[in-house]
């Protein structure tokens, strides 16, 4: 890679530039929480660590029933809160899919719910360092 000149007169590479200017920087990339086959129950999926908080930015997934109004509720164990739902329309086949910015402290668990006995869910976002 090519160097890149910085304002202060050091060299670096590309990658590493900002976190020479800025040592608070940090690199985040973006961490499977879950892959899941859907069981029909309550499932806990991921329990955030000590010393980090999540950030759940993706639920994409399929469910497989033609039964109108069954159903997949992501939610938050602790703060007892459903953040996404998908309800069957009936048809054989559906896709689902999710996007924002739940924030998880430490020891929050991601569960899922679901009568939906044939899909699977992938859960993903990221898994930071607590300030």
């Amino acid at each position: 890679m090519d160097a890149l000149r910085l304002s202060v007169g050091a060299t670096c590479t590309p990658c590493s530039a900002f976190r020479e200017l800025d040592p608070l920087v940090a690199s985040i990339y973006s961490t499977q929480f879950a892959a899941v086959n859907l069981t029909g129950s309550l499932t806990t999926l991921y329990t955030v660590p000590a010393g980090f908080v999540a950030v759940v930015r993706d639920v994409s997934g399929f469910m497989t029933t033609t039964t109108v109004g069954e159903a997949i509720v992501l939610s938050l164990q602790l703060a007892n809160v459903n953040f996404a739902t998908f309800q069957s329309d009936g048809s054989t086949y559906q896709d689902v899919h999710w996007e924002g910015r739940v924030v998880m402290p430490a020891g929050e668990s991601l569960q899922v719910a679901d009568s939906v006995a044939a899909g699977a869910l992938v859960v993903s976002g990221y898994l930071l360092a607590a300030p």
